[in-house]
């Protein structure tokens, strides 16, 4: 690499990232499906172009590898618990591989705060809102079983969390590339 590539090699990878979580945005709501063929190639072109980023092969994978582990774990869990696909497990971790730790948690927290965004918008046009709400609550007050609950949740109650993946990683790119790089 030569010296003063870095903000090439950076945009290259915004645009690796976007295409990445848009073609999951796409597929996530016509088929319901983020397909590999997606995210796999987006981790192995995270290692390779960070790896030239850093212009070290070992400064390259430790900042991938620490960006991916963090994208997997924090949406593993979810995926336990019913919320999300492994199809979004997966998008995740391709995003810290291709940005690292820190952008995978603060995207995280984006997503999160668009996914439930988004999930208001969509009880509230389906007049559900209260409802959701009354069953929420009574989940919380007599302990019953939230893996139950979500397991029983038909595929039409379930939303494509693609879409929220992302405008919360728009939000966020627009955030950390744009604003804090010359605002802050």
């Amino acid at each position: 690499m030569f010296k003063g590539d870095e903000g090439y090699l950076e945009n290259i990878i915004n645009i690796i990232l976007l295409m990445a979580v848009y073609i999951s945005y796409v597929t996530d709501m016509r088929y319901k499906k983020i397909p590999n063929a997606v995210t796999f190639p987006s981790v192995l072109l995270g290692l390779a172009l960070n790896i030239l980023l850093f212009g070290s092969f070992s400064s390259g994978v430790i900042f991938s590898v620490k960006g991916l582990v963090l994208g997997f774990v924090l949406f593993f869990i979810p995926y336990l618990l019913g919320f999300f696909g492994a199809g979004d497990v997966k998008l995740f971790a391709a995003i810290g591989a291709l940005k690292g730790a820190e952008f995978a948690f603060y995207n995280f927290l984006s997503v999160s705060v668009a996914g439930g965004i988004m999930a208001g918008v969509s009880l509230l046009m389906n007049r559900r809102f209260s409802a959701a709400l009354k069953k929420f609550f009574f989940l919380l007050l007599f302990r019953v079983s939230v893996f139950k609950k979500l397991e029983e949740a038909d595929a039409s109650e379930k939303m494509s969390y693609g879409a929220a993946v992302f405008w919360g990683t728009l939000f966020n790119l627009l955030y950390f590339g744009v604003y804090k790089k010359y605002v802050l």
